[in-house]
């Protein structure tokens, strides 16, 4: 992520939140693309990798 998607990322998830949030990056290129948020007990899997496993489990039914 370049700095401007990290400056849109950690807006979004502090008008989510409502409070002032501390962002941790890593990188991990087996998610493909996209990008999972940690946050406690959310977690928000928004990445490619996460995409196709949903995508297989509902055409596996």
């Amino acid at each position: 992520m370049d700095a401007n998607d990290t400056a849109a990322l950690l807006d979004a998830l502090r008008r989510r939140f409502g409070t002032d949030v501390v962002m941790q990056q890593r990188v991990d290129a087996a998610l493909i693309g996209g990008a999972i948020i940690d946050a406690g007990d959310l977690v928000i899997d928004g990445s490619v990798r996460g995409k196709l496993q949903r995508m297989q489990r509902a055409l596996s039914r």
